[in-house]
């Protein structure tokens, strides 16, 4: 006896394993209907271009720009630098180039 249930529990899950594999188990109108999902680009923080000069840091730039102590914090200013200059490092900068500087309110 154990051994018919047992072949009829087998039958049961192998049917319902082909029929989720065939047909499926969703309707159509519910995998068709969900909107595709867009990736939002991120903005970019507002910035400012500044030539760096012999002796200048990141954050003496940074402060330089604010008139007034930072509005956010030290490791902020340097996430922010470093996304807006392609992974550039504050101690990589070199004298004469160039770099994106990130303004704040």
């Amino acid at each position: 006896m154990k051994n018919i249930a047992a072949l009829f529990v087998g039958l049961v899950i192998i049917y319902s394993i082909y029929y989720d594999l065939t047909v499926g188990t969703l309707s159509p109108s519910i995998v068709e209907s969900a909107p595709p999902i867009e990736e939002q680009p991120a903005s970019e923080p507002p910035y400012t271009l500044i030539k760096v000069k012999q002796g200048d840091t990141v954050l003496s730039i940074m402060e330089a720009l604010s008139e007034q102590p930072l509005s956010v914090s030290i490791e902020q200013t340097v996430d922010d630098f470093i996304e807006l200059n392609n992974g550039m490092k504050p101690d990589q900068i070199q004298v004469g180039q160039v770099y994106k500087f990130p303004l704040y309110d």
